[in-house]
């Protein structure tokens, strides 16, 4: 249940990422769709973690120059994300209150993307596969809720799950 909890927030505090980010390019202010381009920032930013994680074998050692590397890589992506907007102010591409915008976007999605390797990068207790059953228990609940605005009938089962009844 713990999982569900972390997963809702996690996907919350995207949201709300993105929604700096879309509030950045879209307002009637400022109307320039550059700033999107940081979404390829954050779509990059885990892989070279992905990538070490595979690759390096030794768990034990408290650091590995494979994963060091990742570090690296990912410190310079992440820096990339941040200094993108800024150039694109300097040199008057968007207005410095998108750039804000875009910037606070920024921390929030960058910040979501450490929350998640911190709850579910642990390799000793998670595996996809828990995420794939974390996953399908919430769009149940997603058609449960659904079906019951339908007035389909459902019923309430412990504090969050719905059990869809056979009327």
């Amino acid at each position: 249940m713990a999982g569900v909890k972390a997963l809702v927030a996690l996907s919350f505090s995207g949201a709300i990422g993105l929604t700096f980010l879309m509030l950045g390019c879209a307002l009637e202010l400022y109307r320039v769709y550059w700033p999107l381009f940081v979404l390829i920032f954050y779509i990059i930013c885990p892989i070279p973690h992905f990538i070490a994680k595979r690759i390096s074998d030794d768990t034990d050692a408290a650091s590995s120059a494979c994963r060091e590397l990742a570090y690296f890589f990912t410190t310079g992506i992440v820096v990339s994300a941040f200094g993108f907007p800024i150039i694109l102010a300097r040199v008057q591409v968007i207005m410095w209150g998108a750039c804000g915008l875009v910037l606070a976007g920024n921390a929030v999605i960058f910040l979501t993307i450490l929350g998640f390797f911190l709850v579910f990068g642990r390799g000793d207790d998670f595996s996809w596969e828990q995420c794939r059953k974390i996953f399908a228990k919430m769009s149940d609940v997603i058609r449960c809720s659904y079906s019951c605005l339908l007035n389909q009938g459902c019923r309430p089962v412990g504090k969050l799950f719905f059990n869809h009844t056979d009327a």
